[in-house]
């Protein structure tokens, strides 16, 4: 889940275009590369690692050359030790490409997929985030280091990359929903080749998999199944209106492999660790932290250019929050320019949370808030100073905006969702529960994810450590 791209990112698309899109400048998560074809045939450069044998370690590059059918919708994409035909609306399979670090003396593979969306008029080329080969792998991604390559070596390669649906094509425009699908589609299926792999290989222990294709296409397509959202899709077609009903009968075939495996001394589960709800409005904490005297800015001209707390005055700021659902006191001590004192933290944290709960949502009179969670009441442990004072428990249909998690400061303090990321589940727990599924009496009436881990020691006849929190639930 946390592997990166071959570029030390979570996973950055490039798409190469004659016709830039006007958002192109707004892309996170992925680049546009704007192109020209003279005579049906153009060239660009794909990003790859840092180069470390260069002054500054700037990105290493790899030539491509685009040539385009002067009559068919059909082009072919060229690079060194590679080249790849594809018709309009056709997925190559993997394709390694190799970058130049210190000449013939050194070099990083990694994987990509193309996908020609548009030939002519405009010519529109996706290319995936640079994966890790499993079979070559620039960096170690597997224990024993060359397992990944032996799972390939039988199903194929595969995303090596954590979440491989690519939610931010998708959320550009790059990707309409269809196409977004099928690319999700890719990813189940390599899933499911993987499984069967690693499947055949195992015998007694210990066997954990993830499967990424429940929540990232609830995220992403949430709104087509749903008339309240902003973003309802009401003329959509039945594979998009059905997507996330799909992915949930794709993971029975997922089941259906599991079981065969499954004989009367194994204790098998389905878990999840959280459930899904719409996001309709977003929530700008830092917008409302500043507008109620609680975060001071050194030029407040330069709200809008804000980003990562880089413009607040710390001597005048009591409270901030960064990242999701998350909102810290500037405690002295801990912060570098801290001014709560300790005596006082406990009653601001009061004052907060109280005000917090209380907030209503102009636009649509609601209250946003179910319970504003006061860490000290829930957190233990050598590190529960570093934790936030509050977790903010969102209302159905309310999540905090992904400005306010890199400390921005948007105009307004609550808006409507826009991106078609559109469900959610960083709100409050009790709406959005897991499951639990087990071929085991559950002796518990309320099972937590806590409670896994001291479940399976139990299971192998190991006791759990004294500092870790949880019960076995199966007795």
């Amino acid at each position: 889940m946390g592997t990166p791209d071959l570029r030390g990112t979570y996973g950055t698309f490039t798409y190469y275009t004659d016709d830039p899109p006007a958002n192109a400048e707004e892309f996170t998560g992925g680049e546009c590369v704007p192109i020209r074809l003279w005579d049906n045939t153009g060239a660009a450069e794909l990003l790859g690692p840092p180069n470390t044998f260069r002054a500054g370690s700037p990105p290493a590059r790899l030539r491509l050359t685009f040539h385009r059918d002067p009559s068919r919708d059909l082009a072919k994409i060229s690079w060194e030790g590679g080249e790849v035909l594809l018709k309009r609306g056709e997925w190559s399979e993997w394709h390694q490409v190799r970058f130049p670090l210190a000449g013939p003396l050194a070099s990083a593979a990694g994987i990509v997929r193309f996908y020609l969306k548009e030939v002519r008029p405009h010519f529109r080329l996706y290319l995936s985030p640079v994966n890790l080969d499993p079979v070559d792998p620039a960096l170690p991604i597997s224990t024993p280091g060359k397992y990944a390559g032996q799972i390939a070596a039988a199903a194929g390669r595969f995303y090596t990359q954590g979440f491989p649906e690519d939610t931010k094509a998708l959320s550009h425009g790059v990707f309409g929903e269809e196409e977004y699908l099928d690319q999700a589609d890719i990813v189940f299926a390599e899933r499911m080749s993987c499984l069967e792999e690693t499947l055949a290989d195992f015998d007694d222990g210990l066997f954990y998999y993830y499967f990424s294709s429940i929540d990232q296409n609830t995220h992403m397509m949430w709104r087509t199944m749903d008339p309240n959202h902003p973003l309802y899709l009401p003329d959509a077609p039945p594979r998009v209106k059905g997507a996330v009903e799909h992915f949930y009968v794709a993971m029975e075939e997922a089941l259906a492999r599991v079981l065969t495996k499954v004989d009367d001394r194994t204790t098998f589960f389905i878990i999840s660790d959280h459930g899904f709800a719409p996001f309709y409005r977003e929530f700008n904490l830092n917008t409302w932290l500043l507008e109620n005297g609680y975060i001071a800015l050194q030029d407040p001209s330069r709200r809008a250019e804000t980003e990562f707390l880089e413009n607040i005055d710390w001597g005048r700021t009591v409270a901030y929050g960064l990242g999701l659902n998350s909102l810290y006191l500037n405690r002295r001590g801990r912060e570098p320019h801290g001014i709560v004192e300790a005596a006082a933290a406990s009653s601001l944290v009061d004052e907060l949370a109280a005000k917090l709960e209380a907030f209503v949502d102009e636009e649509t009179g609601a209250r946003i808030m179910v319970r504003a969670y006061k860490s000290a009441e829930h957190y233990r442990g050598p590190a529960a100073e570093a934790a936030p004072e509050i977790i903010l428990g969102f209302a159905p249909g309310y999540r905090l905006a992904d400005d306010s998690a890199v400390a921005e400061f948007p105009e307004k303090i609550c808006q409507t969702r826009e991106d078609k990321w559109a469900g959610d589940h960083c709100i409050d727990p009790a709406h959005v529960r897991g499951v639990l599924f087990c071929n085991r009496e559950v002796k518990v009436p309320d099972p937590a994810l806590r409670d896994l881990a001291p479940t399976i020691l139990k299971e192998f006849g190991v006791a759990s450590p004294r500092e870790m929190a949880g019960r076995p639930i199966l007795g």
